[in-house]
């Protein structure tokens, strides 16, 4: 008979095994568990596999999503802070003066965008901007209640704090003509043929509905407000009332060459736009004779700032 210790020896490997710890994974002293080599998965057949391969691919498509979302909403979100941040912090300030040199105390200076940001200046003619956006913006300084003045306008372009050191003036209009029918209308230095066809009054035209023609030459050399993206040397300007108001077609004008211009020298016409705070075209001018005279087709489209231009 055989001894029984020798059934027992071929079992005896398999009862060593059935003592190991788990292959999976390694249990630590302090309760942590690390990783191990992963047990072979037993083949399931072929449509079992096609379970476990769409299982796999709904967890791929998870993880992508969730850091996709993640990443896309966080940098998202902080490049549209840091930019709101930076387009928001832009100061603007500067002195507004009468003729005389004497502060304009209590004129309403305004920056306009899509809405217009106004400040009083002070005591002393200051006023300042804070925080404004980033922009290109329609400036004008209006003596509220008294239109025997111009509204000194310009375009200034902020993309960080400026402070506009040149004290800008407030003239008085040197001209005013009420204008009812076709007229010829003799200007500060400045001539404009009125075609009698209408002036309609704009979003800032102080005297809504009246109809006259109004001018100052502007000293291109002191006093004015910034005068951004003009692309060209400026020859001459004009401040025109009734301010922002538009004939029905552009106005002939005409002036006298005082600017050393050479005979057939063309220059090119520019108003602004108050509404779209731009510089808009008002076609050219030619020098004839020692006159500077609007080309067909061209003049002054709107009642604001006239300006010619090398």
């Amino acid at each position: 008979m055989s001894d029984p210790r020798n059934l027992l020896l071929p079992l005896l490997p398999l009862l060593v095994l059935g003592c190991l710890p788990d292959k999976g994974s390694v249990e630590r002293a302090d309760g942590a568990r690390e990783p191990g080599v992963a047990e072979p998965v037993p083949d399931p057949g072929p449509d079992a596999e096609a379970d476990v391969d769409t299982d796999t691919d709904t967890d791929t498509d998870a993880d992508t999503d969730a850091d996709t979302d993640a990443d896309t909403d966080a940098d998202t979100d902080a490049d549209t802070d840091a930019d709101a941040d930076a387009d928001a912090d832009a100061d603007f300030s500067g002195l507004v003066v009468f003729e005389d040199g004497q502060p304009a105390e209590g004129v309403q200076v305004r920056m306009c965008l899509d809405s217009c940001y106004v400040a009083m200046a002070d005591s002393a003619g200051a006023w300042i901007f804070s925080g404004l956006p980033e922009g290109d913006y329609g400036f004008q300084a209006v003596v509220l209640g008294d239109t025997s003045y111009a509204v000194p306008s310009g375009l200034v372009s902020l993309s960080a704090d400026r402070a506009w050191t040149e004290p800008v003036e407030v003239p008085a209009f040197a001209t005013r003509e009420d204008v009812s029918a076709a007229t010829t209308v003799d200007g500060d230095g400045l001539t404009i043929t009125y075609d009698g066809g209408g002036l309609v009054s704009g979003v800032y035209t102080p005297d809504f509905d009246a109809e006259y023609i109004a001018s100052v030459q502007v000293d291109l050399t002191a006093g004015v407000p910034p005068l951004d993206a003009l692309e060209g040397t400026p020859v001459a300007a004009w401040y025109l009332g009734n301010f922002d108001a538009a004939p029905a077609a552009p106005l002939a004008f005409e002036t006298d060459d005082d600017f050393g211009l050479a005979d057939g020298a063309r220059l090119d016409v520019v108003v602004l736009d108050s509404v779209g705070h731009r510089w808009q075209s008002a076609g050219t001018a030619t020098v004839s004779g020692g006159r500077v005279r609007s080309d067909s087709g061209g003049g002054v489209s709107v009642l604001s700032m006239l300006v010619l231009l090398e």
